[in-house]
């Protein structure tokens, strides 16, 4: 499983900040991050930017990085400040780096997701309806570079898993 978590709005807030701040903030971001991929056994495979690559093992503890990670609120003002995508499947892995369409399509629904949540692939969704624990809410299908027919689920946990 594969997931990125992505800064919403990261080229306005960087405008506005400091270099120092703007450190503070990063650095805040990635430690952040960090502690809840790691908490649940997953790996940071790389930032980028105001971006993080995770990948981790069981599609539950995947859900629930996301989850945690979609509750973050940015420091500067209190909103959701990530929005965040996961996609399961095969990925090649070579000098700590993992590649394939799992790992494109995991790019692409973070693009789709609004800032604090989380979308989810068909492959995830379907893994995660044999566990229970979560509502999932299937989205119209879009078309994206690569991707003609996509088709994606929002993912929340359920009101007795909170």
């Amino acid at each position: 499983m594969v997931g990125f978590a992505d800064i919403v709005g990261f080229t306005d807030i960087s405008r506005g900040l400091t270099e120092p701040r703007l450190t503070k903030f990063i650095d805040d971001f990635e430690t952040r991050a960090t502690s809840r991929v790691l908490r649940h056994h997953g790996r940071i495979i790389k930032t980028i930017g105001d971006e993080v690559m995770f990948t981790v093992d069981s599609p539950q503890h995947g859900a629930d990085i996301a989850l945690q990670l979609s509750e973050l609120t940015s420091d500067l003002d209190d909103r959701p400040y990530l929005h965040i995508g996961l996609a399961y499947g095969h990925v090649v892995h070579h000098l700590g780096d993992v590649y394939g369409n799992v790992v494109n399509l995991a790019a692409r629904l973070t693009g789709l997701a609004r800032p604090g949540t989380v979308l989810i692939d068909a492959e995830m969704a379907e893994a995660l309806r044999a566990t229970g624990g979560y509502r999932l809410r299937e989205l119209s299908p879009v078309t994206l570079r690569g991707f003609p027919y996509l088709r994606s689920w929002l993912l929340r946990r359920e009101p007795s898993r909170q």
